[in-house]
């Protein structure tokens, strides 16, 4: 019963990360552990800004050009467990997504002191999206409620 129930959450990592996965979903090739593809885009300090920022443990690894992530569940993991694995991975990867974002802020206004703040305000993923679209339509001014 155990073992199902990690399987089923391995089952759904590999279906609902949004990453490719190696192998078919299938008993026949995974259990308890999947193996994942990372998109080239991902932050080369994954595994790091997990463990870090949110102290999920997991192996990120390389194999030629293609980097991996590999989750791993056992008889205390729960399906919440999965959900943060979820988020996390997400703010983690928007970490990359952020520093982009002020890399271009900083190459649009150029550095001044009302933009030096910029990483503190930006340090939600809502912030990160409303900054964003207000780039878009050329409002560069952070809204008050956002400072």
């Amino acid at each position: 019963m155990v073992r199902e129930r990690c399987h089923e959450l391995a089952r759904r990592a590999r279906n609902e990360l949004g990453l490719e996965g190696v192998t078919p979903d299938s008993k026949d090739f995974f259990r308890q552990m999947v193996t994942l593809r990372l998109p080239k885009e991902a932050p080369a300090d994954l595994k790091e800004r997990l463990y870090d920022e949110h102290r999920i443990e997991i192996p990120v690894f390389e194999r030629g050009d293609d980097r991996f992530i590999r989750p791993s569940f056992q008889g205390t993991t729960t399906p919440a467990d999965l959900e943060r694995l979820r988020r996390r991975a997400r703010c983690a990867a928007l970490g990359r997504v952020r520093e982009r974002v002020l890399e271009h802020v900083e190459r649009l206004l150029g550095r001044s002191r009302e933009h030096e703040a910029l990483p503190e305000r930006l340090s939600s993923t809502a912030t990160v999206s409303a900054f964003v679209t207000r780039l878009q339509s050329n409002e560069t001014s952070m809204p008050s409620a956002e400072r």
